[in-house]
């Protein structure tokens, strides 16, 4: 569908875990970029990592940016830049990542929802950002969270509280 790669991922504690990568979605292209099924990575890297802490009490959210050192030179670890991005992703219903944490990757994520409204899970659309630069993500935004709304509604959640992944943005 997007021809890179989509990968689930869910959060456990301080950290989120790669529970699903789709292969039939997989970038067909030689150079691709994916986690493996069950790799686990701090919550606070990437671009997927913003997408649990928005929804977390600020008090969570404090303990996880005083973790990180830097995994490149464009991982946002400093409170400041973390809470700015998350409060992006939480008006915008997306979050887009270059080099955050792996050089040369470009990412774009959104939140899938439980019953809950807690943060049950997102969705990554990653590649070499040789190729996959932020022109060529924006068009991709809107299929991304009709994705994640669609999941969201399977497991629950309200149609009525998920305006941030009917926005048209």
């Amino acid at each position: 569908m997007f021809n890179e790669t989509a990968n689930l991922y869910i959060s456990e504690g301080d950290f989120k875990i790669c529970y699903e990568k789709y292969g039939k979605n997989e970038s067909s292209l030689n150079m691709k970029r994916s986690a493996k099924r069950g790799d686990r990575f701090p919550l606070w890297t990437g671009v997927s990592g913003r997408c649990f802490p928005v929804f977390m009490s600020p008090e969570d959210v404090d303990r996880i940016l005083s973790q990180p050192d830097p995994l490149t030179p464009n991982t946002i670890f400093k409170k400041v830049p973390g809470k700015a991005k998350t409060t992006e992703l939480r008006r915008l219903g997306y979050s887009m990542s270059v080099s955050e944490r792996e050089q040369e990757v470009s990412s774009a994520a959104a939140p899938i929802f439980a019953a809950s409204m807690q943060a049950a899970a997102c969705m990554t659309l990653s590649g070499p950002t040789s190729r996959f630069p932020e022109e060529m993500v924006r068009p991709l935004i809107p299929m991304l969270k009709k994705t994640c709304l669609d999941i969201s509604l399977t497991l629950g959640a309200e149609r009525s509280a998920l305006s941030l992944l009917q926005n048209s943005e």
